[in-house]
């Protein structure tokens, strides 16, 4: 079991802890009898019947609606419930949402290699785009999606709604076709690498050719938290912090939502 729960923390995967705490007369379980709860599937038993399925039932709702508040409830084992066992039981609900959003990385040069070894333990997928074969690691990572593209901006049409995206490719023309396509998809977050200079310069052309202000102010560039270490894998770590914030808003605004 707790196997188990490393490994699905490993992968970033919704889950539910179900526990029972507290047992009053006859119970189909016993006291820290535990059910993972997974959104197709569970692992272990509280029991079986009517009351594992409301806990299932329950913990289900918590992981559609990203609901990460950890709660007990009690639950009577009676004609209501559809058991005859006459006694009571308190339950432990301990949700943890992994990160809903994929992460789309424009590049395999120096920085877009540091990034992507930092973010593979840290995002449930990630896609990583280039034109260039031998620039991709020759390993291979579950989550992470190695994509050879000559017309790397078309990819974006293909990425899941709320995706994070971060452009850093060896072509500054390249960057802006790509920034061209972001600035018209459901995208949770844009981050572009680059210099002020460089952005002032994409900005003028992005509002010559009708893009909004509104839809220039989504993008962060330069990228990530701001400090002068301009290593590859220092300014990879400046990415990830920016992503890892911006995932916290994102989790943020989900629970005011609720």
């Amino acid at each position: 079991m707790y196997l188990k729960l490393h490994q699905l923390a490993q992968n970033n995967e919704s889950h539910v802890l179900v526990t029972i705490i507290r047992v009053n007369g006859s119970s189909p379980r016993n006291i820290a009898s535990k059910m993972i709860v997974l959104r197709d599937s569970i692992i272990g038993s509280i029991g079986g019947g009517h009351l594992e399925f409301k806990a299932m039932e329950l913990s289900r709702e918590l992981i559609d609606t990203r609901n990460q508040a950890c709660f007990t409830r009690e639950f009577t084992l009676g004609a209501k419930l559809g058991q005859c066992c006459g006694g009571s039981v308190e339950i432990m609900f301990e949700p943890i949402i992994g990160s809903s959003s994929s992460l789309a990385v424009f590049g395999a040069g120096h920085i877009g290699k540091e990034l992507v070894l930092l973010m593979k333990d840290l995002q449930n997928k990630i896609v990583w785009i280039d034109s260039r074969e031998d620039q991709f690691f020759k390993e291979n990572f579950s989550n992470v999606e190695k994509r050879l593209s000559d017309g790397a901006e078309t990819e974006v049409d293909d990425l899941p709604a709320r995706s994070k995206v971060i452009i850093l490719t060896h072509d500054h023309g390249l960057d802006f076709e790509i920034l061209k396509r972001c600035l018209k998809a459901d995208l949770a977050y844009i981050g572009l690498i680059g210099s002020q200079t460089k952005w002032k310069t994409f900005t003028k052309r992005l509002l010559n050719q009708g893009f909004s202000q509104d839809q220039v102010d989504r993008v962060d560039c330069p990228a990530g938290i701001k400090f002068n270490d301009k290593r590859p894998k220092a300014v990879a770590i400046a990415l990830a912090a920016k992503l890892l914030l911006q995932d916290s808003q994102n989790e943020k605004n989900s629970a005011q939502d609720i």
